[in-house]
């Protein structure tokens, strides 16, 4: 990939470009065979399993996922480990408004009954992976979204197409 898209952690710009990816020589490679790295775990968003492109792109959205980091040997804490992005929304005249980051807000957490791992859960490890059933190549592989008439990721057209939404998560 050219350059993938980052997930943030405050104003920390956190860039997954080609030393992230050095194991795998293609989009292809990488499709079939991400769960098979021992030290990459693939995370499914729990509250959203398929919608359509531009409801990521238009909408403030808390995408739950659950995770329990492998240094984590027990946990006693209430709720389910786990961690929760947001989104910001980009605008048809602004589409570079569009952000997504880790949210380290308390409020964020006891609203959907998890908790995060602040010591050990991070943005710096993390790597969005938004693929339709269309789509040979995730789409977050494209840098960030535009508008053009529509919204298109990449050369992908986001109102078309039902898309899911996973972090690959380098441990």
């Amino acid at each position: 990939p050219k350059q993938c898209f980052p997930i943030y952690t405050g104003t920390n710009f956190i860039n997954f470009s080609e030393a992230f990816f050095k194991t795998w020589q293609t989009c292809d490679d990488l499709v079939l065979s991400e769960d098979n790295h021992e030290h990459i775990q693939v995370l499914e968003c729990h509250n959203f399993k398929k919608f359509l492109g531009n409801q990521l792109i238009e909408e403030h959205l808390a995408l739950i996922f659950y995770f329990k980091h492998p240094e984590t040997a027990v946990c006693s804490r209430p709720g389910k480990c786990g961690f929760v992005l947001k989104t910001t929304p980009g605008t048809k005249q602004n589409p570079a408004l569009f952000d997504i980051q880790l949210s380290i807000d308390p409020n964020d957490y006891t609203d959907h009954e998890i908790h995060l791992h602040e010591d050990l859960v991070s943005a710096d490890n993390m790597h969005l992976l938004l693929k339709s059933d269309v789509t040979n190549c995730p789409v977050s592989w494209y840098n960030k979204p535009r508008f053009n008439g529509n919204w298109k990721w990449g050369p992908f057209q986001l109102t078309h197409y039902l898309y899911n939404i996973k972090i690959m998560y380098n441990i």
